[in-house]
């Protein structure tokens, strides 16, 4: 069983390399929000408030997302070590706020973007007089569970503890 789930996913995989990779944020919202393969585009309210949500993001981003996973794996005679640096971006405009999480592999994969491939969005605009209502765009498969909830829970204004990231 195990073999025929890695046979299907390796295909898929295969099937979407040659689809373009996202080389600037809105390219990557519109690639989410047009069906992209393994991505989910959610769109809710939040009654905690738009100041509260930007706060908590902003907090967030530098607490829990700003770091690099060093991996060591024996691959035969061979260690091979790899790092995902996480980049996290957060702008606040006002009555509008932009989030943004982007990762680096080392070694660099040959059609990753200069500064890292997009895998978070999300937009968030002040609705009412007290709260907020958050687009979010990103991975919609395994080992991203934990991060997207995290970060949906702080976007709707709830202060979670920071997720594994891989």
């Amino acid at each position: 069983m195990k073999n025929i789930i890695k046979a299907a996913l390796l295909t898929t995989l295969l099937l979407t390399a040659c689809a373009p990779v996202p080389k600037n944020r809105q390219e990557f919202i519109s690639a989410v929000s047009a069906g992209s393969t393994f991505t989910r585009h959610e769109s809710f309210a939040s009654d905690k408030g738009y100041d509260k949500v930007v706060a908590l993001m902003q907090k967030k981003c530098e607490q829990c997302l700003d770091v690099t996973v060093k991996k060591s794996m024996m691959d035969g005679a061979y260690l091979n070590v790899s790092r995902s640096i996480y980049l996290p971006s957060f702008v606040r405009n006002g009555n509008s706020a932009e989030f943004t999480l982007r990762v680096k592999y080392l070694p660099r994969p040959t059609r990753e973007p200069d500064g890292g491939i997009y895998l978070v969005a999300a937009d968030i605009a002040k609705s009412g007089t007290k709260g907020a209502q958050i687009d979010l765009y990103g991975p919609d498969m395994m080992g991203y569970g934990g991060m997207m909830d995290a970060i949906r829970g702080w976007l709707a204004g709830n202060d979670l503890a920071c997720p594994k990231l891989h």
